[in-house]
C-alpha cells in the first residue's frame, strides 16, 4: 500500500488514507549576489563558507479516503487531520524514497469530499529540511595503540559536508592535512569538524584507544 509513514503511525493502516498523487518540490538555491555600481560586475558570495545553501522543499501530497458510512468517513477524516496537523520537524518516511527520510512539518490542508459524503480527497503540505537524510547512519569503528598514529580514511556520499558524531574511550586527536582538532573521552558533535566527499584522517592518543565515527548521508 502507497502510504506514508510519520512517528509510529502509517497513512493507511491507521487512517485508510492511500496516496493517489505527491509532488516533491526542491528549495530553491539561497543566493547572495551584489553588483557592482556602475559596472557589469555581479559578485556571487552564495558559497562564501564553501557551501551551497537551500530553502525548504516543499512536499505535497493528496489521500483518498473511502468509507462505508458518512459517519466513519467524518472519523477518519478527523483522525488524519488531527495527526497531520501536529507533524513538527519529525521524519516522512515516503516509500518511493528508498532508504531516506524528510525531516518535515506541516504547512497547511485541504479536504474535499464527494456528494455521496462515502469518498474524501485531502491534499497535505509539509515544508522540510532541504536534504533528504539516510535512514541508517555510516559507521567507522577503529582501535589504535598509544602514540601510535593510526589512519582512518571516510567516503561520505552526501550531497554537502555532513557533521560526525564522535565516540570515543580516550582523549583523542584528529589530523586532517594542516588541520587539527581534539576531542575528550566522551561523545561529542562539533560544528568545527564537518566530512565531504573522501576524507583521510591521522588519529593520534596518548592511551590505548577505541573510536566510533557514525553520521547520516544527506543528499538532494
Amino acid at each position: 500500500m502507497d502510504q506514508l509513514k510519520i512517528g509510529e503511525l502509517k497513512s493507511y493502516d491507521d487512517f485508510k488514507a492511500s496516496i493517489s498523487k505527491r509532488e516533491i518540490k526542491n528549495g530553491k538555491k539561497k543566493e547572495v549576489r551584489k553588483s557592482v555600481p556602475f559596472s557589469n560586475v555581479t559578485y556571487d558570495f552564495s558559497k562564501i563558507n564553501g557551501e551551497q545553501y537551500w530553502e525548504d522543499a516543499e512536499l505535497t501530497y493528496e489521500f483518498e479516503i473511502i468509507a462505508e458510512t458518512p459517519d466513519e468517513l467524518e472519523d477518519y477524516k478527523r483522525k488524519l487531520k488531527n495527526w497531520i496537523m501536529n507533524v513538527f520537524e519529525q521524519p516522512l518516511y515516503d516509500p518511493y524514497i528508498v532508504d531516506f527520510h524528510y525531516m518535515a512539518t506541516f504547512n497547511e490542508i485541504t479536504i474535499e469530499d464527494d456528494e455521496s459524503m462515502l469518498k474524501s480527497t485531502i491534499e497535505a503540505v509539509f515544508v522540510a529540511y532541504p536534504y533528504m537524510i539516510a535512514n541508517k547512519p555510516t559507521m567507522y569503528y577503529i582501535t589504535g595503540k598509544a602514540n601510535v598514529p593510526t589512519l582512518l580514511v571516510i567516503k561520505v556520499d552526501s550531497s554537502h559536508p555532513v557533521l560526525p558524531t564522535i565516540e570515543c574511550n580516550v582523549p583523542i586527536a584528529f589530523e586532517k592535512g594542516l588541520e587539527k582538532m581534539t576531542f575528550p573521552a566522551g561523545k561529542h558533535q562539533n560544528l568545527s569538524f564537518k566530512l565531504h566527499d573522501i576524507v583521510e584522517l591521522t588519529v593520534n592518543s596518548t592511551q590505548d584507544f577505541s573510536l566510533k565515527l557514525s553520521f547520516n548521508n544527506e543528499v538532494l
